[in-house]
């Protein structure tokens, strides 16, 4: 994004700088001065323009309108920027004298422009307010600049930079950041730029980003022959580096970005929908399909799908009707209003088409990015509308124009709105969903009151921010997104006061972790011995040359002093709190050691230990998962409450990433019989799409179900584990809710709980179900069964984990005729894997 957005930006902080820095004034009076001066140079040089013969006034008045638009700020290169300004005051002087309606409608277009784009001030009035959600924080020219230049996701070439590969050769500093501090502007650092080799740039570069698993797939869609380049890296040690084609480069632009993100997601619109899984491939899910099966077929498997498959709602099949129907329009138009047909061209081209070009999307994007083409999308219907007029006038040639329009009228009816509304009503219905919301309200619910709740991602921190904003619910809890506590506007924010709950108890000062400041602090070991928590906070605070590493002449850098953290245990406070019940306090540690890896921790980690430092176990923490950065190690002592893990001084065993900590029955009962609701999850009027699915797949709900349900075996209480798996069974129904990995579990809970029937009659149903999957995926074409990979390896590991239950329960006879058959199709998968030299 050039030109006007972000150039009045640009332009805004400068103003502000000078007003704040040099002439004392509040923060944004410059930006406000800048708007006035321009607001007043537009109208001022519209009316000159019309009314005006001075052209040294209008060309003023208009070249002093269109500097401070910014239109001209294309770079970050001032020089390119200069060029620019030349050259829009050129063209602005030469239409002075030949033609004043052209730059009046020039200045009258911008001041619409303007106009529109004025309702960003609600951007900076909001966040000047100090709302409890204020992503980004916006309220001054250079935080907006940033949030307006979606900063926080890193850039990406465009016209020309470096392929994925390109050796860096060196860092500079690249361009100033500003923070607000006592009222004026201070530089907090200058952005971190690498220096490429030059040999690795091109033009248009698509393979850009360096991260391990976007290169594998630049890879697999563009190749991997490359141009063997000798380079020389930092430590001097010389080596061999393929640089990619220009071939390979654009290879991956058609068949990735065009054909499978932009074509694939036009053809779901107008052609049909395999799945709303999300796509990452292959035939299996998210592909475009027809219903008609010669077409289909080769790309996506033959049409006698498994049962499940054949009852998605979100299979779709349109037949192509309405794709004929539009390109029909598209060259009765062509044909007959060339003028108004380029019109509609270029605007489908520039929604569509010039999108794919200009986002320059990375691959394994975290979700499907059809919305970003919606509009490429609208404009084809335009073709369809006039796709009926074609179908018109063809008809009225055989039977005349009376009988044709009703015709036409009634075909295209039945071939576009009647045949895709009766395909996507289903899956396009959201009545009765509420899952999305009820699973942040048992997030909060998992929580004791006043509790400090650590989430990891946009996915399980937006919801909460909705039952908290919107629904009131539990807003004594403070959640804290763990990625954001990567970025200074976020700390900030966790130190105020939100609804009902306190600030979080970081004491760092705002110096030390500005964007840019302690993005990481690395591990300079000055003792082998424990360090106690508050001591290593300390240390990162302090002034202290001693306590830090000096890296450059100019640059000095924090340190943690220890790898191995120790966190006192005070009982007393433990047990007030209510991290532990009184009966359990024999149990409780007297430290818990953090022991951290690498050369390094992240700021978020860093926010992480002050906090736990000064929490001094006063107000209950909770960890959505484990088994990440932020979770510092310290799953042994989580215990699980819900759908999130309570940190106590109780140390307990890690089994596996999806089994550890301890567990509290009578907690975890109390919140999963009695306090969750899973909106719509067993209602067979709801349709609970794809990313519904994944959610409850994501919090594990059937796996902490059974977890619940092994530990009240465990206690002897069997009945009541019956009670929890049966209410498990009811509450996400198999027919409903997919079978996922953790199906298994619940079978063990049945065997466990003394109730052979149900594990027997769960047993003989996961593996029909498997079975159904495997005779379809192992009669497919090599490239079908390729793509199945996952799904054929998951069918029989999910089968055999049941199969082992039963083993384990004494129905030997089930299990072994269940891993007979598994060592069937497993012999057939390897057969056919051989058969294609893979």
């Amino acid at each position: 994004m050039w030109g006007i957005m972000p150039g009045v930006v640009v332009i805004s902080s400068k103003f502000d700088l000078f007003f704040v820095n040099t002439l004392h004034l509040p923060p944004n009076s410059g930006m406000i001065f800048h708007i006035i001066i321009l607001a007043v140079l537009l109208v001022a040089g519209i009316r000159f323009s019309r009314n005006s013969e001075s052209n040294t006034r209008n060309g003023l008045m208009a070249i002093g309108a269109l500097f401070f638009t910014g239109i001209w700020v294309v770079s970050g290169s001032a020089f390119v920027n200069i060029l620019i300004l030349v050259i829009v005051g050129g063209v602005t002087w030469f239409y002075l004298s030949r033609n004043r309606v052209v730059l009046s409608t020039m200045l009258t277009a911008i001041l619409v422009i303007m106009i529109g784009y004025s309702t960003m001030a609600i951007i900076v009035i909001r966040a000047s307010a100090s709302t409890p959600l204020n992503e980004d924080n916006p309220s001054n020219p250079f935080t907006l600049l940033y949030f307006i230049n979606r900063e926080q996701y890193g850039e990406r070439p465009l016209f020309r930079g470096p392929y994925y590969n390109a050796p860096v050769l060196d860092y500079k500093d690249g361009k100033p950041v500003y923070a607000l501090e006592k009222g004026k502007y201070v530089i907090t650092h200058h952005n971190l730029e690498r220096v490429y080799d030059e040999r690795f740039f091109t033009l248009f570069p698509r393979m850009w980003s360096d991260q391990s698993d976007h290169i594998e797939v630049y890879k697999q869609w563009g190749g991997d022959k490359g141009t063997p380049l000798q380079v020389t890296d930092q430590s001097g040690k010389k080596t061999i580096i393929k640089k990619p084609t220009f071939g390979e480069n654009l290879k991956f632009m058609f068949k990735y970005q065009y054909s499978y993100l932009y074509f694939r997601y036009f053809m779901w619109n107008f052609a049909g929908k395999q799945n709303d899984t999300q796509g990452t491939g292959g035939a299996i899910n998210g592909n475009w399909i027809t219903g008609i099966n010669f077409i289909d077929t080769p790309r996506v498997g033959t049409p006698d799908i498994p049962s499940d498959q054949k009852n998605d709602p979100s299979r779709n099949r349109y037949f192509l009707l309405p794709l004929l129907l539009g390109l029909a329009g598209l060259f009765y138009q062509v044909n007959r209003d060339n003028k108004n047909w380029w019109i509609i061209a270029l605007l489908f081209i520039m929604t569509g088409i010039a999108i794919v070009f200009y986002l320059n999307q990375y691959p394994n994007q975290p979700r499907e990015r059809d919305y970003a083409y919606v509009g490429s999308f609208y404009f084809f219907t335009i073709w369809i509308g006039l796709g009926v007029l074609f179908l018109f006038e063809l008809l009225s040639k055989l039977t005349g124009e009376n009988m044709a329009a009703p015709i036409a009228g009634i075909l295209s009816f039945l071939a576009v709105p009647v045949v895709m509304g009766s395909q996507n009503w289903h899956d396009h219905d959201r009545s009765g969903r509420y899952l999305a919301r009820d699973v942040a309200f048992d997030y909060l619910e998992s929580c004791a009151p006043g509790a400090i709740l650590f989430t990891n991602g946009d996915n399980d921190t937006f919801p909460l921010w909705y039952a908290q904003e919107v629904e009131g619910k539990r807003t004594d809890i403070r959640v804290c997104n763990l990625m954001l506590l990567n970025t200074d506007w976020y700390i900030d924010q966790m130190k105020l006061k939100t609804y009902g709950s306190d600030p979080l108890p970081v004491t760092l000062p705002t110096k030390k972790y500005y964007d840019g400041i302690n993005n990481q602090t690395f591990i300079i070991e000055k003792t082998k011995d424990p360090v106690d928590i508050t001591t290593v906070i300390e240390w990162v605070k302090s002034e202290n040359k001693a306590t830090k590493v000096q890296v450059s002449p100019t640059e000095v850098l924090d340190i943690i002093p220890t790898r191995t953290i120790r966190i006192p245990v005070d009982a007393r406070k433990a047990i007030a709190s209510g991290a532990v019940k009184p009966e359990d306090s024999a149990k409780i540690v007297p430290y818990i050691d953090i022991k951290l890896k690498g050369n390094s921790i992240l700021k978020s980690q860093l926010i992480v230990l002050d906090i736990l430092a000064h929490n001094d176990w006063k107000r209950p923490i909770y960890f959505v998962t484990g088994y990440h950065n932020d979770a510092l190690g310290l799953e042994e002592y989580f215990q699980l409450e819900g759908l999130a893990y309570r940190f106590v001084p109780i140390k307990s065993e890690n089994k596996s990433w999806v089994d550890y900590g301890r567990i509290d029955p009578d907690i975890l009962y109390e919140n999963m019989m009695k306090k969750f609701v899973w909106g719509g999850a067993n209602d067979k009027k709801v349709d609970l799409d794809y990313n519904h699915r994944r959610t409850l797949l994501v919090v594990r709900a059937r796996l902490n179900y059974a977890k619940l349900a092994n530990a009240l075996s465990h206690q002897g209480k069997n009945e009541k584990a019956i009670e929890v798996l049966d209410y498990c069974m009811k509450t996400f129904p198999l027919d409903l809710i997919p079978y996922d990995p953790y199906v298994p579990d619940l079978i063990e809970g049945y065997f466990n709980a003394g109730n052979k029937e149900k594990g027997i009659a769960l047993t003989r149903a996961i593996s029909s179900h498997y079975y159904e999957q495997l005779d379809y995926y192992l009669k497919q074409t090599p490239y079908i069964i390729s793509s199945a990979d996952y799904e054929i390896q998951s069918a029989i590991q999910y089968t055999s984990r049941a199969a082992n239950a039963c083993v384990a329960a004494g129905e030997l006879d089930l299990g072994r005729e269940i891993n007979k058959k598994l060592e069937d199709y497993y012999a057939a998968y390897v057969g056919m894997q051989k058969g294609t030299g893979r």
